[in-house]
C-alpha cells in the first residue's frame, strides 16, 4: 500500500486540502482520516474519480440547492456498521440498534433520488446506491415511514396473541371489582361513571378510589 509521510503531504499542499475538508457523514470523515492512494494498476479508476470531481465542481453553482439538500441528509446519518457486524454474527439487535438501522435506511431512501438527479445532471459515472426498500419492508412492514421504531402487532400472529392477552390482564389489574365500584358511587355520587382511562374524569376517579381505600 502506498503511504505518504506527513512532511511530504505538507510539501505538496495535500495536508492543507485535507484540513480544509469537512465530511458531512461519519463515512466521509473516515475517508479523510484514512487516505487511500491509487496504485499504477488503478489508473482507470483514478481517472474516473477525477472526472466525477471535475463534473461535480463544474455544476456546483447550478446545483447548489441540491448539494445543500444532500449535505443535510448526510449529516443525519450514523455509522451503523457495528450493528450490521453483530447481525452477521447472528447477535440479536436491541431496540436502539433497530431504531438506528431504520433511520439510516430512511435517510438512504431520501438520498437516492437526490443523488440520481445530481448524477444525471452532472454526468457522474460509476456511482450508485443500493435500494433500501427490501430492508425497510422488514423494519417498517406497515410502511408508515415514521421516525420511531415499533414492532407492529401484525408482525406475527403469535405477537398479536401475546399483546392481546397482556392488554386483557392489564385492564383487569387496573379495573376495580364491581362491588367496589358500586360502593364508590354510593359514597361519591358526583363522580363520573367513566373508566380509569377517561381523561381528567378518569384521573379524578382514580384519586377518589385512593381516598376510599
Amino acid at each position: 500500500m502506498i503511504q505518504i509521510r506527513f512532511e511530504e503531504r505538507e510539501k505538496i499542499g495535500l495536508q492543507y486540502i485535507l484540513e480544509s475538508l469537512h465530511g458531512c457523514s461519519p463515512f466521509g470523515q473516515e475517508r479523510i482520516r484514512r487516505l487511500r492512494y491509487y496504485t499504477p494498476d488503478e489508473r482507470e479508476e483514478l481517472e474516473q474519480e477525477l472526472r466525477n470531481v471535475e463534473r461535480a465542481a463544474a455544476h456546483a453553482e447550478e446545483l447548489k440547492d441540491l448539494y445543500d439538500q444532500i449535505c443535510v441528509v448526510l449529516c443525519q446519518m450514523k455509522d451503523i456498521r457495528g450493528s450490521l457486524r453483530r447481525c452477521r454474527e447472528l447477535e440479536v439487535p436491541d431496540h436502539v440498534e433497530l431504531f438506528e438501522l431504520k433511520g439510516y435506511l430512511q435517510r438512504l431512501e431520501t438520498l437516492r433520488p437526490l443523488f440520481e438527479k445530481l448524477r444525471d445532471t452532472a454526468g457522474l459515472t460509476g456511482l450508485a446506491f443500493h435500494d433500501p426498500a427490501a430492508a425497510l419492508a422488514i423494519l417498517d412492514p406497515e410502511n408508515t415511514r415514521s421516525r420511531g421504531f415499533y414492532i407492529p402487532d401484525a408482525a406475527t400472529p403469535r405477537l398479536r396473541e401475546i399483546r392481546s392477552a397482556k392488554k386483557q390482564v392489564e385492564e383487569q389489574l387496573y379495573r376495580p371489582p364491581a362491588r367496589f365500584r358500586q360502593n364508590r358511587r354510593e359514597r361519591h355520587p358526583l363522580l363520573p361513571a367513566a373508566g380509569p382511562y377517561a381523561g381528567a374524569g378518569g384521573r379524578a376517579e382514580r384519586g377518589a378510589e385512593q381516598e376510599v381505600a
